[in-house]
């Protein structure tokens, strides 16, 4: 019985047991998978908070562009304008009334079509004189096509254009002609939707949403979401040139 002890002593201090070996290894297993799980959550946090930020960013600039385009509307001095805004042209949103796309009561038009005294063409943007003001006919209309989606989640990747038109001879002419000469303007890029509701006869109001992924984990899966981010907006219509 001695001699049976002595040799037990002996192989433990030459290594560890079964039952040890075994403990330790699932002790680092055990760790070895909490740590797996939480770096991919803390990922997924800095890759969901990276897309919200450049979602923001990319809300944000348009509001930067498209609220001081529209606040160089004006009434022009033509026959027949009684108002800085025509009747937004075909194709209109869904849902948007043929007689009035920017009822307030409505879903929204996903364009606006007004006049303005600036050249919003020319990137010097000089201020107009004081008199002989040449009025300008623009168009910001969000691109029915989508680009296509390099990472395959369906995201909606639309463009948002600047257009101008030939100033018609009589307020709400048709058909409007594209100005000569003139190429349209990409305001932004990567937008999911863009809408304008007229809320006063001096107030628009500008809705402006972008979709980014979110990646969450499942069962050890990763799975991705798209979402929407969206940002609102006021543009107040002056109706005199104030530019």
């Amino acid at each position: 019985m001695h001699l049976q002890t002595r040799t037990l002593k002996k192989h433990r201090q030459a290594g560890l047991s079964l039952v040890e070996v075994i403990l330790t290894a699932g002790l680092f297993a055990t760790v070895g998978t909490v740590s797996t799980l939480l770096f991919a959550n803390l990922q997924g946090t800095v890759n969901r908070s990276t897309s919200e930020m450049e979602a923001t960013k990319r809300t944000r600039w348009v509001m930067e562009r498209a609220v001081p385009m529209l606040s160089s509307a004006y009434q022009p001095a033509i026959p027949g304008a009684n108002s800085a805004l025509e009747v937004p042209v075909a194709p209109l949103a869904a849902g948007a009334s043929a007689s009035d796309p920017l009822n307030p009561n409505g879903p929204g038009n996903d364009s606006v079509l007004f006049y303005s005294c600036t050249d919003l063409m020319d990137g010097k943007r000089v201020l107009p004189a004081s008199t002989g003001m040449t009025p300008h006919l623009y168009e910001i209309r969000l691109d029915p096509i989508s680009k296509p989606d390099p990472t395959g989640q369906g995201i909606v990747l639309r463009d948002l254009v600047l257009r101008e038109y030939q100033v018609p001879a009589n307020f709400g002419d048709r058909p409007l002609v594209a100005k000569p000469n003139v190429q349209p303007r990409v305001l932004a890029r990567g937008l999911s939707d863009f809408r304008v509701i007229r809320q006063t006869t001096s107030n628009l109001r500008l809705t402006v949403s972008v979709n980014y992924t979110q990646s969450t984990l499942r069962y050890r899966n990763r799975m991705a979401t798209v979402k929407n981010y969206t940002v609102t907006g006021n543009a107040v219509l002056p109706n005199l040139c104030l530019r």
